[in-house]
Protein backbone atom coordinates (compact mmCIF):
# COMPACT_ATOMS: atom_id res chain seq x y z
CA UNK A 1 0.00 0.00 0.00
CA UNK A 2 1.39 3.08 -1.08
CA UNK A 3 1.19 6.89 -0.82
CA UNK A 4 1.99 9.00 -3.37
CA UNK A 5 2.29 12.69 -4.60
CA UNK A 6 2.18 14.57 -7.64
CA UNK A 7 5.31 16.81 -6.95
CA UNK A 8 7.38 13.93 -6.76
CA UNK A 9 6.09 12.74 -10.06
CA UNK A 10 4.23 10.02 -8.85
CA UNK A 11 7.16 8.45 -7.09
CA UNK A 12 6.48 5.96 -4.35
CA UNK A 13 7.24 7.81 -1.35
CA UNK A 14 6.18 5.12 1.72
CA UNK A 15 4.96 1.90 1.90
CA UNK A 16 3.07 -0.30 4.40
CA UNK A 17 3.59 -3.89 4.24
CA UNK A 18 0.37 -5.33 5.61
CA UNK A 19 1.20 -8.60 6.77
CA UNK A 20 4.69 -7.78 8.81
CA UNK A 21 3.46 -4.47 10.87
CA UNK A 22 6.43 -2.56 8.43
CA UNK A 23 6.40 0.98 6.81
CA UNK A 24 9.43 1.91 4.53
CA UNK A 25 10.33 5.39 3.40
CA UNK A 26 12.58 7.37 1.19
CA UNK A 27 13.16 10.23 3.71
CA UNK A 28 15.83 11.24 5.57
CA UNK A 29 16.17 12.48 9.17
CA UNK A 30 16.52 15.98 8.34
CA UNK A 31 13.34 15.75 6.28
CA UNK A 32 12.04 14.21 9.20
CA UNK A 33 12.88 16.83 11.10
CA UNK A 34 12.06 19.57 9.12
CA UNK A 35 8.35 18.20 7.95
CA UNK A 36 7.60 18.44 12.28
CA UNK A 37 4.24 19.40 12.43
CA UNK A 38 5.15 21.90 15.44
CA UNK A 39 7.89 23.17 13.65
CA UNK A 40 8.18 26.81 11.38
CA UNK A 41 8.86 24.69 7.97
CA UNK A 42 6.33 22.47 8.45
CA UNK A 43 3.87 24.26 5.67
CA UNK A 44 6.56 24.10 3.06
CA UNK A 45 7.07 19.86 3.94
CA UNK A 46 3.50 19.09 4.47
CA UNK A 47 3.70 15.85 2.25
CA UNK A 48 6.54 14.29 4.18
CA UNK A 49 4.37 14.24 7.67
CA UNK A 50 0.48 13.00 5.62
CA UNK A 51 3.33 10.42 4.21
CA UNK A 52 3.57 8.70 7.57
CA UNK A 53 0.36 9.49 8.25
CA UNK A 54 -1.00 7.92 5.66
CA UNK A 55 0.56 4.84 5.80
CA UNK A 56 0.05 4.88 9.74
CA UNK A 57 -3.49 4.94 8.75
CA UNK A 58 -3.15 1.53 6.93
CA UNK A 59 -1.34 0.16 9.84
CA UNK A 60 -4.69 1.16 11.79
CA UNK A 61 -6.57 -0.35 9.53
CA UNK A 62 -4.71 -3.56 9.13
CA UNK A 63 -4.53 -4.31 12.89
CA UNK A 64 -8.15 -2.75 13.70
CA UNK A 65 -10.86 -4.13 10.86
CA UNK A 66 -11.59 -7.66 9.69
CA UNK A 67 -11.06 -7.41 6.42
CA UNK A 68 -7.27 -5.82 7.36
CA UNK A 69 -6.89 -8.91 9.48
CA UNK A 70 -7.84 -11.42 6.61
CA UNK A 71 -5.47 -9.45 4.09
CA UNK A 72 -2.64 -10.17 6.77
CA UNK A 73 -3.62 -13.76 7.03
CA UNK A 74 -4.19 -14.77 3.19
CA UNK A 75 -0.89 -12.87 2.34
CA UNK A 76 0.95 -14.81 4.86
CA UNK A 77 -0.57 -17.84 3.02
CA UNK A 78 0.02 -17.07 0.06
CA UNK A 79 3.89 -16.27 1.17
CA UNK A 80 4.27 -18.98 2.56
CA UNK A 81 3.08 -21.62 0.42
CA UNK A 82 4.35 -20.10 -2.49
CA UNK A 83 7.80 -19.40 -1.21
CA UNK A 84 8.08 -23.61 -0.15
CA UNK A 85 7.11 -24.54 -3.68
CA UNK A 86 9.97 -22.27 -4.60
CA UNK A 87 12.55 -24.16 -2.52
CA UNK A 88 11.45 -27.36 -4.01
CA UNK A 89 12.07 -26.06 -7.11
CA UNK A 90 15.55 -24.44 -6.08
CA UNK A 91 16.66 -28.09 -4.28
CA UNK A 92 15.58 -30.02 -7.00
CA UNK A 93 16.65 -28.65 -10.00
CA UNK A 94 19.94 -27.29 -11.31
CA UNK A 95 20.05 -23.54 -10.75
CA UNK A 96 22.01 -22.81 -14.56
CA UNK A 97 18.95 -23.71 -15.92
CA UNK A 98 16.91 -21.99 -14.64
CA UNK A 99 15.69 -18.58 -15.83
CA UNK A 100 14.99 -15.71 -13.77
CA UNK A 101 12.21 -14.49 -13.22
CA UNK A 102 11.04 -17.89 -11.90
CA UNK A 103 7.41 -17.94 -12.74
CA UNK A 104 7.43 -19.86 -16.14
CA UNK A 105 10.01 -22.20 -14.44
CA UNK A 106 7.67 -22.73 -11.42
CA UNK A 107 4.77 -23.75 -13.86
CA UNK A 108 6.33 -25.72 -16.31
CA UNK A 109 8.66 -27.92 -13.57
CA UNK A 110 5.09 -27.81 -11.31
CA UNK A 111 5.30 -31.62 -11.83
CA UNK A 112 8.20 -32.34 -10.12
CA UNK A 113 7.56 -30.64 -6.72
CA UNK A 114 4.96 -30.59 -4.04
CA UNK A 115 1.83 -29.65 -5.73
CA UNK A 116 -0.29 -29.12 -2.87
CA UNK A 117 1.61 -25.62 -1.39
CA UNK A 118 1.84 -24.42 -4.82
CA UNK A 119 -2.18 -24.61 -5.53
CA UNK A 120 -3.03 -23.50 -1.93
CA UNK A 121 -0.69 -20.20 -2.48
CA UNK A 122 -2.00 -20.15 -5.62
CA UNK A 123 -5.59 -19.97 -4.57
CA UNK A 124 -4.89 -17.37 -1.56
CA UNK A 125 -3.36 -15.15 -3.92
CA UNK A 126 -6.36 -15.19 -6.07
CA UNK A 127 -8.62 -14.27 -3.57
CA UNK A 128 -6.36 -11.73 -2.45
CA UNK A 129 -6.26 -10.04 -5.69
CA UNK A 130 -10.37 -10.32 -6.24
CA UNK A 131 -10.71 -8.96 -3.04
CA UNK A 132 -8.77 -6.12 -3.83
CA UNK A 133 -10.17 -5.58 -6.87
CA UNK A 134 -9.31 -7.34 -9.71
CA UNK A 135 -12.54 -8.47 -11.33
CA UNK A 136 -11.17 -12.08 -12.42
CA UNK A 137 -12.95 -15.60 -12.03
CA UNK A 138 -12.35 -17.13 -8.84
CA UNK A 139 -14.99 -20.08 -9.25
CA UNK A 140 -12.24 -22.64 -8.54
CA UNK A 141 -10.53 -20.56 -5.71
CA UNK A 142 -12.93 -19.80 -3.04
CA UNK A 143 -12.89 -20.50 0.85
CA UNK A 144 -15.68 -23.25 1.22
CA UNK A 145 -17.25 -20.70 3.90
CA UNK A 146 -17.65 -17.92 0.86
CA UNK A 147 -20.25 -18.25 -1.86
CA UNK A 148 -19.44 -17.59 -4.88
CA UNK A 149 -20.15 -13.83 -6.12
CA UNK A 150 -23.85 -12.82 -7.86
CA UNK A 151 -22.50 -11.35 -11.02
CA UNK A 152 -18.98 -9.85 -11.40
CA UNK A 153 -16.21 -10.54 -8.24
CA UNK A 154 -15.66 -6.52 -8.31
CA UNK A 155 -18.49 -4.28 -8.21
CA UNK A 156 -17.95 -1.90 -11.58
CA UNK A 157 -18.73 1.60 -10.77
CA UNK A 158 -18.94 4.88 -13.08
CA UNK A 159 -17.44 7.94 -12.36
CA UNK A 160 -16.87 11.36 -15.04
CA UNK A 161 -17.94 9.14 -18.04
CA UNK A 162 -15.29 5.92 -17.34
CA UNK A 163 -15.98 2.74 -16.01
CA UNK A 164 -13.86 0.86 -12.40
CA UNK A 165 -13.49 -1.78 -10.53
CA UNK A 166 -14.00 -0.63 -7.18
CA UNK A 167 -12.25 -3.22 -4.42
CA UNK A 168 -10.79 -3.71 -0.81
CA UNK A 169 -7.62 -1.68 -2.12
CA UNK A 170 -9.85 1.34 -3.28
CA UNK A 171 -11.68 1.50 0.50
CA UNK A 172 -8.35 1.21 2.04
CA UNK A 173 -6.33 4.00 -0.04
CA UNK A 174 -9.60 5.88 0.18
CA UNK A 175 -10.13 5.74 3.98
CA UNK A 176 -6.56 6.28 4.32
CA UNK A 177 -6.88 9.41 2.38
CA UNK A 178 -9.53 11.27 3.63
CA UNK A 179 -8.13 11.01 6.78
CA UNK A 180 -5.32 12.61 5.39
CA UNK A 181 -7.17 15.36 3.74
CA UNK A 182 -9.33 15.77 7.27
CA UNK A 183 -5.47 16.20 9.08
CA UNK A 184 -3.98 18.98 6.13
CA UNK A 185 -7.03 20.51 6.05
CA UNK A 186 -6.94 21.29 9.95
CA UNK A 187 -2.87 22.21 9.97
CA UNK A 188 -2.45 23.64 6.54
CA UNK A 189 -3.30 27.30 5.16
CA UNK A 190 -5.86 27.42 3.05
CA UNK A 191 -3.76 28.62 0.45
CA UNK A 192 -1.39 25.69 0.95
CA UNK A 193 -3.99 22.65 1.46
CA UNK A 194 -5.88 24.07 -2.04
CA UNK A 195 -2.45 23.36 -3.52
CA UNK A 196 -1.80 19.98 -1.82
CA UNK A 197 -5.35 18.92 -2.97
CA UNK A 198 -4.18 19.81 -6.43
CA UNK A 199 -1.15 17.77 -5.85
CA UNK A 200 -1.88 14.62 -3.89
CA UNK A 201 -2.68 10.94 -6.05
CA UNK A 202 -4.82 9.71 -8.68
CA UNK A 203 -8.42 9.01 -8.65
CA UNK A 204 -8.18 5.61 -9.14
CA UNK A 205 -7.46 4.29 -6.28
CA UNK A 206 -7.28 7.26 -3.61
CA UNK A 207 -10.47 9.06 -4.56
CA UNK A 208 -12.73 6.56 -6.37
CA UNK A 209 -14.88 5.88 -2.78
CA UNK A 210 -15.25 9.53 -2.59
CA UNK A 211 -15.99 10.26 -6.23
CA UNK A 212 -18.40 6.90 -6.31
CA UNK A 213 -20.50 8.73 -3.13
CA UNK A 214 -20.37 12.06 -4.39
CA UNK A 215 -21.23 10.50 -8.00
CA UNK A 216 -24.12 8.36 -7.07
CA UNK A 217 -25.42 9.40 -3.81
CA UNK A 218 -24.20 13.33 -4.53
CA UNK A 219 -23.15 13.25 -0.69
CA UNK A 220 -19.72 15.01 -0.27
CA UNK A 221 -18.94 14.35 3.18
CA UNK A 222 -15.56 13.20 4.78
CA UNK A 223 -17.45 11.99 7.66
CA UNK A 224 -19.66 9.84 5.86
CA UNK A 225 -17.06 8.52 3.74
CA UNK A 226 -15.00 7.28 6.23
CA UNK A 227 -17.93 5.64 8.44
CA UNK A 228 -18.76 3.50 5.27
CA UNK A 229 -14.95 2.64 4.94
CA UNK A 230 -14.82 1.67 7.88
CA UNK A 231 -17.97 -0.34 7.72
CA UNK A 232 -16.65 -2.06 4.12
CA UNK A 233 -13.43 -3.46 5.95
CA UNK A 234 -15.79 -5.16 8.60
CA UNK A 235 -17.02 -8.01 6.82
CA UNK A 236 -18.13 -11.06 9.29
CA UNK A 237 -14.49 -13.63 9.61
CA UNK A 238 -14.95 -16.58 7.64
CA UNK A 239 -15.38 -19.76 9.73
CA UNK A 240 -16.02 -23.32 8.50
CA UNK A 241 -19.52 -23.27 10.41
CA UNK A 242 -20.85 -20.50 8.62
CA UNK A 243 -21.43 -19.05 4.95
CA UNK A 244 -21.24 -16.15 3.96
CA UNK A 245 -21.93 -14.29 1.01
CA UNK A 246 -19.46 -13.20 -1.47
CA UNK A 247 -20.87 -9.60 -1.61
CA UNK A 248 -21.20 -9.39 2.27
CA UNK A 249 -17.44 -10.29 2.44
CA UNK A 250 -16.17 -8.09 -0.49
CA UNK A 251 -15.21 -3.95 0.34
CA UNK A 252 -15.77 -2.84 -2.88
CA UNK A 253 -19.32 -4.67 -2.80
CA UNK A 254 -19.92 -3.67 0.70
CA UNK A 255 -19.34 0.04 -0.34
CA UNK A 256 -21.31 0.36 -2.98
CA UNK A 257 -24.04 -1.56 -1.56
CA UNK A 258 -24.39 0.95 1.02
CA UNK A 259 -24.36 3.73 -1.28
CA UNK A 260 -26.82 2.32 -2.89
CA UNK A 261 -29.25 1.80 0.07
CA UNK A 262 -28.37 5.50 0.84
CA UNK A 263 -29.91 6.57 -2.14
CA UNK A 264 -32.83 4.12 -2.50
CA UNK A 265 -33.76 3.92 1.15
CA UNK A 266 -35.62 6.81 2.28
CA UNK A 267 -35.58 6.28 5.82
CA UNK A 268 -31.84 6.28 5.66
CA UNK A 269 -31.58 8.76 3.10
CA UNK A 270 -33.59 10.89 6.05
CA UNK A 271 -30.60 9.91 8.72
CA UNK A 272 -27.98 11.33 6.47
CA UNK A 273 -26.20 14.83 7.06
CA UNK A 274 -26.53 16.87 4.27
CA UNK A 275 -22.78 17.91 4.55
CA UNK A 276 -19.91 17.22 6.88
CA UNK A 277 -20.54 18.54 10.43
CA UNK A 278 -18.80 17.68 13.41
CA UNK A 279 -21.29 18.71 15.51
CA UNK A 280 -23.87 15.96 14.63
CA UNK A 281 -21.31 12.82 15.39
CA UNK A 282 -24.78 11.41 16.73
CA UNK A 283 -26.86 11.18 13.67
CA UNK A 284 -23.55 9.51 12.61
CA UNK A 285 -23.71 7.12 15.01
CA UNK A 286 -27.45 5.94 14.00
CA UNK A 287 -26.71 5.84 10.55
CA UNK A 288 -24.19 3.63 11.47
CA UNK A 289 -26.54 1.59 13.29
CA UNK A 290 -28.94 1.52 10.43
CA UNK A 291 -26.68 0.55 7.52
CA UNK A 292 -25.66 -2.59 9.76
CA UNK A 293 -29.37 -3.27 10.68
CA UNK A 294 -30.06 -2.59 7.29
CA UNK A 295 -27.74 -5.36 6.02
CA UNK A 296 -27.92 -7.87 8.97
CA UNK A 297 -24.16 -7.27 9.43
CA UNK A 298 -22.43 -7.51 12.63
CA UNK A 299 -20.47 -4.65 14.52
CA UNK A 300 -16.56 -5.14 14.15
CA UNK A 301 -16.61 -5.45 17.89
CA UNK A 302 -18.79 -8.43 18.05
CA UNK A 303 -16.74 -9.86 15.16
CA UNK A 304 -13.10 -9.39 15.98
CA UNK A 305 -12.81 -11.24 18.98
CA UNK A 306 -13.14 -14.64 16.82
CA UNK A 307 -9.92 -13.74 14.42
CA UNK A 308 -7.43 -13.50 17.57
CA UNK A 309 -6.76 -16.99 17.29
CA UNK A 310 -5.11 -16.18 13.87
CA UNK A 311 -4.44 -12.40 14.73
CA UNK A 312 -3.13 -12.29 18.36
CA UNK A 313 -1.76 -9.14 18.66
CA UNK A 314 -3.25 -5.94 19.57
CA UNK A 315 -6.92 -7.45 19.45
CA UNK A 316 -7.40 -6.66 23.37
CA UNK A 317 -6.47 -2.80 23.01
CA UNK A 318 -8.57 -2.24 19.67
CA UNK A 319 -11.78 -4.34 21.25
CA UNK A 320 -11.69 -1.93 24.54
CA UNK A 321 -11.78 1.55 21.87
CA UNK A 322 -13.94 -0.22 19.34
CA UNK A 323 -16.77 -0.70 22.59
CA UNK A 324 -15.84 2.67 23.62
CA UNK A 325 -15.30 4.76 20.83
CA UNK A 326 -17.35 3.19 17.76
CA UNK A 327 -16.27 5.44 15.25
CA UNK A 328 -13.03 6.23 16.19
CA UNK A 329 -11.22 3.65 14.17
CA UNK A 330 -13.78 5.32 10.89
CA UNK A 331 -12.19 9.09 12.28
CA UNK A 332 -8.98 8.31 12.35
CA UNK A 333 -7.37 11.77 12.57
CA UNK A 334 -10.07 13.11 15.12
CA UNK A 335 -8.78 10.57 17.07
CA UNK A 336 -5.11 10.42 17.08
CA UNK A 337 -4.33 10.41 20.18
CA UNK A 338 -6.34 7.25 21.43
CA UNK A 339 -4.78 5.70 18.53
CA UNK A 340 -1.72 6.41 19.18
CA UNK A 341 -2.44 4.60 22.76
CA UNK A 342 -2.90 1.41 20.54
CA UNK A 343 -0.22 1.55 18.41
CA UNK A 344 2.06 4.63 17.96
CA UNK A 345 3.44 5.94 14.78
CA UNK A 346 7.10 5.83 15.70
CA UNK A 347 10.37 6.08 13.57
CA UNK A 348 11.53 2.59 14.33
CA UNK A 349 10.87 -0.95 14.39
CA UNK A 350 8.71 -2.08 17.38
CA UNK A 351 6.73 -4.76 19.17
CA UNK A 352 3.45 -4.67 19.81
CA UNK A 353 2.58 -4.69 24.12
CA UNK A 354 0.31 -7.40 23.90
CA UNK A 355 2.00 -9.68 22.25
CA UNK A 356 0.65 -13.07 23.06
CA UNK A 357 1.19 -16.11 20.63
CA UNK A 358 2.50 -19.51 20.71
CA UNK A 359 6.16 -19.08 21.81
CA UNK A 360 9.05 -21.52 20.71
CA UNK A 361 11.47 -22.79 23.16
CA UNK A 362 14.12 -20.70 22.29
CA UNK A 363 12.75 -17.66 20.89
CA UNK A 364 11.85 -14.82 23.39
CA UNK A 365 7.93 -13.09 22.65
CA UNK A 366 9.71 -10.06 21.07
CA UNK A 367 12.05 -12.27 18.65
CA UNK A 368 9.57 -14.62 17.41
CA UNK A 369 7.51 -11.43 16.71
CA UNK A 370 10.37 -10.35 14.50
CA UNK A 371 11.09 -13.57 12.79
CA UNK A 372 7.68 -13.71 11.72
CA UNK A 373 7.53 -9.71 10.73
CA UNK A 374 10.62 -10.81 8.32
CA UNK A 375 9.22 -13.46 6.96
CA UNK A 376 6.27 -11.73 6.59
CA UNK A 377 8.00 -9.03 4.33
CA UNK A 378 9.63 -12.13 1.95
CA UNK A 379 5.92 -12.59 1.76
CA UNK A 380 5.09 -9.58 0.72
CA UNK A 381 8.01 -8.34 -1.40
CA UNK A 382 10.63 -10.88 -2.25
CA UNK A 383 7.90 -13.82 -3.78
CA UNK A 384 6.74 -11.51 -6.11
CA UNK A 385 10.12 -10.34 -7.01
CA UNK A 386 11.62 -13.35 -7.42
CA UNK A 387 8.64 -15.06 -9.60
CA UNK A 388 7.90 -11.80 -12.04
CA UNK A 389 10.95 -9.34 -11.87
CA UNK A 390 14.95 -9.70 -13.17
CA UNK A 391 16.22 -7.80 -10.12
CA UNK A 392 15.99 -8.59 -6.48
CA UNK A 393 15.88 -5.69 -3.91
CA UNK A 394 16.01 -6.49 0.26
CA UNK A 395 12.55 -5.10 1.48
CA UNK A 396 13.68 -3.68 4.37
CA UNK A 397 16.31 -1.32 2.82
CA UNK A 398 15.73 -1.12 -0.56
CA UNK A 399 19.21 -2.18 -1.48
CA UNK A 400 19.37 -3.78 -4.96
CA UNK A 401 21.43 -6.84 -5.64
CA UNK A 402 24.06 -7.17 -6.50
CA UNK A 403 25.17 -3.99 -4.88
CA UNK A 404 28.52 -2.45 -4.36
CA UNK A 405 27.38 -1.15 -1.39
CA UNK A 406 25.17 -3.11 0.38
CA UNK A 407 22.91 -2.90 3.02
CA UNK A 408 23.51 -1.26 6.21
CA UNK A 409 25.04 -3.35 8.96
CA UNK A 410 23.37 -5.35 10.51
CA UNK A 411 20.71 -6.50 7.78
CA UNK A 412 18.94 -10.00 8.50
CA UNK A 413 17.28 -10.34 4.84
CA UNK A 414 19.93 -12.52 3.57
CA UNK A 415 19.48 -14.74 6.60
CA UNK A 416 16.12 -14.75 6.25
CA UNK A 417 16.49 -15.41 2.83
CA UNK A 418 18.65 -18.50 2.87
CA UNK A 419 16.30 -19.92 5.44
CA UNK A 420 13.10 -19.56 3.43
CA UNK A 421 14.46 -20.68 -0.11
CA UNK A 422 17.46 -22.83 0.64
CA UNK A 423 19.70 -20.72 -1.00
CA UNK A 424 21.81 -17.98 -1.02
CA UNK A 425 20.76 -14.45 -2.54
CA UNK A 426 24.41 -15.23 -4.55
CA UNK A 427 23.01 -18.62 -5.31
CA UNK A 428 19.89 -17.08 -6.71
CA UNK A 429 21.68 -14.58 -8.79
CA UNK A 430 23.57 -16.92 -10.44
CA UNK A 431 19.95 -17.88 -12.80
CA UNK A 432 20.89 -17.02 -15.83
CA UNK A 433 18.16 -14.01 -17.17
CA UNK A 434 15.45 -15.02 -19.31
CA UNK A 435 15.71 -13.00 -22.64
CA UNK A 436 11.75 -12.88 -22.64
CA UNK A 437 11.30 -10.07 -20.05
CA UNK A 438 9.93 -10.05 -16.91
CA UNK A 439 6.87 -13.08 -16.09
CA UNK A 440 2.85 -13.18 -15.58
CA UNK A 441 2.13 -11.32 -12.35
CA UNK A 442 1.35 -14.23 -9.81
CA UNK A 443 1.05 -13.13 -6.58
CA UNK A 444 -0.52 -9.19 -5.92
Amino acid sequence: MDSRNKTTLHTTLGQYSPSGFFTKTWFSPEDIRLADPGGPTYEQNWHIWSTFLHEWFHHLQIIGTTYGRFHYDITLTAGACISRALRQLFEIHDLGRLRRPVLLDLCRLSNTIDQDPLILGSRAAAIRTALFGDDQDVSTAIPASLTAPLSTSSPHIEVAGNSYVMGGRHILEGHARSNETVYLAWTLSQKTFCEAMDQMGDLDPYQLAEAHLRTRAGLNDEILLRLLCDVAMNPGWLERSERIAWEDFHPGWRFVRMVDALVEDLPLRRLTPSETDWDKLDDYTALHEALLARFGWKRPEHILPATTGDFPWFSSAVLRLRTKAPLAFALLTENMKIMQAISPLRFDSYTPSDLKSELSETLKPAEEFEARRYMAIIFDNTVNELLTKRYLTCPIHGTSFPSSTGCPTPCHFPGFFRSNFGISIEQFLSIPLSDQGEGRRLVP
